[in-house]
């Protein structure tokens, strides 16, 4: 389980900075409407997204369900790490 939590944590993490690097984010945030604007403006609120695509995306293709509750524990880790 902590080796599921640190892998989904730190991808995620390389994921949002490297949105945030290349401007993505930025462009995503400036052509939002609405509560999306809000979602990609919040720290949190992204990394919990980011984390939990990645882990429903890791569970589907492994077969191993315990991925659906790894976004609720490595998502304090990816926020200190963004």
């Amino acid at each position: 389980m902590i080796e599921q939590i640190l892998i989904v944590g730190l991808l995620a993490a390389f994921l949002i900075v490297l949105s945030n690097r290349t401007g993505l984010r930025g462009y995503a945030t400036a052509i939002s409407k609405g509560k999306i604007t809000d979602l990609l403006q919040c720290d949190f609120c992204i990394c919990f997204w980011v984390n939990t695509i990645i882990a429903v995306t890791f569970a589907l293709c492994t077969g191993d369900y315990e991925y659906i509750t790894v976004p609720f524990f490595s998502t304090p880790f990816t926020r200190i790490l963004v």
